[in-house]
């Protein structure tokens, strides 16, 4: 197991308001063109009307208390928090919140990711560094669809949580289109197809992928046989950005994420977020 502690510091903040480029580059339909007719503010604000991180990280916010130790599961580089802007980039970094954030990964890259007060290493399948009920929160995003034995690993949260203490965490639907393509596509193929879909994401952050707690039933079992209760879960559709890479793409996942939406079809809804709790 390796550690390292981390200087809080102030993220600078750089908001661009490209719009009026935008404008005078012409009419042509572009993804960022697109974008910014059906979500409105994008390019100004940092991220859009049906953002994909806001859902989770904002009931997040609602349930941390000042002076908390929070881990962070699975933190990684903190991709999202180097990409983001404006408030997003500020909600990202949990620490403004007042709380402690220990970063928790297989991977050395958690050692820098800059939204952590400490980051520790450990092997696969290792137990979680801390004394039992010693933790207020965990939370994960795009952790769970990697776990082999969800279960056992979800023991182990609950074993560090306290009386009352917090599971969060948001995961991929298995129903949803891009998961299906996913499971599709041989392992072999993986890298290229994510590199097409998500230019900025690095070889080194792809990871085998089991999806044993990927549909809302699949969660709420796997959470209870933990021994924790559900306290919220929920579905949501957000804009395609994962589509980017063409304008026919995102211009059809914004027809998906309208007819789901528009129907209600939560099961098919691409994101799953769920808190749950430790309730003794």
């Amino acid at each position: 197991m390796r550690t390292r502690s981390l200087l809080v510091s102030d993220q600078g903040n750089n908001i661009h308001d490209d719009s009026r480029a935008a404008d005078d580059a012409g009419c042509a339909v572009t993804v960022s063109s697109a974008r910014e007719r059906i979500y409105p503010g994008t390019r100004t604000f940092g991220f859009a009307g049906s953002d994909g991180t806001l859902p989770f990280v904002l009931r997040l916010h609602s349930i941390l208390q000042p002076g908390d130790r929070v881990v962070d599961f699975g933190a990684g580089r903190g991709a999202a928090f180097n990409n983001a802007t404006g408030v997003k980039r500020k909600l990202l970094d949990l620490r403004q919140a007042g709380v402690t954030v220990v970063g928790v990964d297989v991977s050395a890259d958690v050692l820098d990711n800059p939204t952590l007060s400490e980051a520790v290493v450990i092997r696969p399948g290792e137990p979680l560094p801390f004394a039992d009920a010693s933790i207020d929160v965990v939370f994960a995003e795009w952790v769970c669809e990697h776990l082999e034995h969800p279960t056992a690993v979800l023991r182990d949260i609950r074993r560090v949580l306290k009386p009352g203490g917090w599971f969060a965490f948001k995961t991929p639907n298995r129903w949803h289109y891009s998961m299906l393509v996913a499971r599709l596509v041989p392992d072999r193929h993986h890298e290229a197809v994510l590199r097409m879909a998500q230019p900025n994401r690095l070889a080194e952050d792809i990871f085998p992928k089991f999806y044993r707690m990927n549909s809302v039933g699949a969660c709420r079992r796997v959470v209870t046989d933990a021994g924790m209760s559900i306290r919220f879960i929920t579905t949501h559709e957000p804009s395609p950005a994962y589509l980017d890479f063409s304008t026919v793409a995102f211009l059809a996942g914004i027809g998906y994420q309208r007819i789901v939406d528009g129907l209600s079809l939560g099961f098919l809804r691409k994101n799953i977020i769920a808190f749950a709790q430790r309730t003794e």
